[in-house]
């Protein structure tokens, strides 16, 4: 029987192909091959779900940082600051305004004052010894300390001050005054400065005549023609027109040839007088009508005396005292 080439020759490729099927589909005959396992497949991990867009009407809140990220580190130079064990946060200071500026530095020229002193809150402190008789005192008040001697406000003459000794209402101290302003009859007199109603004033006077109840002596502070006062440190008192008009308290003069030490302090719709150190008597007031005024003497029926000493603690009015400094010095 006779064989056909091409039959044989199919068989042939037909189990080759077969047989590399088998070799190639078996994993350890693979390897015998020396060909290279196939890797095997990673898993890849599910990411996280997307976070939510915020709902509407609700502000999305910002990360909170945390404790060690807030502090400062010391290689930043500068520690935290502990609120907690000072128990006040640092308050800046308040820079001064043109004005006042301008009034600092102008102050003690325009007044002469024996002693001047700022305070930290923007008050001044001024002293006024007046039985220095200096005579740049003399145009510190309105009206000017004359030199007549038959002024109702003047200086104190040699024969009827120096050497006068005046006995203390207040102890038995007796001390010798050897010059002061003069006051008599009745007038009205104010230092030429503005303050706003945060003032303690106080005077030293010395009672030169007998006394009655009509006489008035007050250290005061004046808005225009009314004014509020410390009547003999015994009544706060209110005036108008430089005449006693009414108050609270009743009026406790000295004798002659004794002095007392007579105060008032103005804040906060409060007045009062003090004697001797003493508050006395104390009465309210309108703020609005008191927001700024001049401390100054009013005196009457037909009284004689003498102020040797004066020391006013008070806030300048900044704007008013500005504008009465520069005028001056035009």
């Amino acid at each position: 029987m006779r064989r056909d080439p091409l039959r044989f020759t199919r068989f042939a490729w037909s189990g080759a192909i077969l047989l590399g099927i088998l070799v190639f589909s078996h994993p350890g005959l693979t390897q015998e091959t020396g060909e290279a396992p196939e890797k095997p497949k990673t898993v890849k991990k599910k990411s996280a779900p997307p976070v939510p867009p915020p709902s509407k009407g609700k502000e999305t809140e910002e990360p909170k940082e945390t404790p060690e990220l807030a502090k400062e580190t010391p290689e930043s130079g500068t520690a935290p600051t502990d609120t907690a064990a000072t128990g006040t946060a640092t308050k800046t200071a308040k820079k001064p305004s043109i004005d006042e500026e301008y009034v600092r530095a102008n102050l003690e020229k325009h007044l002469a004052p024996t002693k001047i002193e700022w305070l930290p809150d923007g008050r001044v402190k001024l002293t006024f010894d007046l039985s220095e008789k200096k005579e740049e005192h003399a145009d510190i008040f309105s009206p000017k300390v004359s030199k007549e001697t038959n002024s109702r406000f003047r200086w104190s003459l040699p024969y009827e001050y120096a050497g006068w000794w005046g006995r203390s209402a207040a102890t038995s101290e007796v001390s010798s005054y050897y010059g002061a302003l003069r006051l008599s009859t009745a007038g009205t007199a104010h230092l030429n400065a503005w303050f706003t109603d945060d003032i303690e004033a106080e005077m030293w006077f010395a009672n030169g005549s007998s006394t009655t109840n009509q006489q008035t002596i007050a250290l005061v502070f004046s808005s225009g023609t009314k004014s509020i006062g410390s009547n003999w440190g015994s009544m706060a008192a209110t005036f108008q027109g430089g005449a006693l008009k009414g108050g609270k308290g009743t009026v406790d003069n000295a004798a002659m040839d004794t002095s007392v030490r007579i105060k008032l302090v103005v804040r906060n719709g409060t007045f009062e007088a003090h004697r001797d150190g003493k508050m006395k008597q104390s009465h309210t007031y309108n703020p609005k009508g008191y927001a700024s005024g001049k401390v100054g003497f009013i005196w009457g029926g037909n009284l004689a005396g003498f102020i040797y000493k004066l020391e006013i603690t008070a806030r300048p009015d900044a704007k008013k005292m500005a504008e009465l400094l520069k005028k001056n010095t035009r």
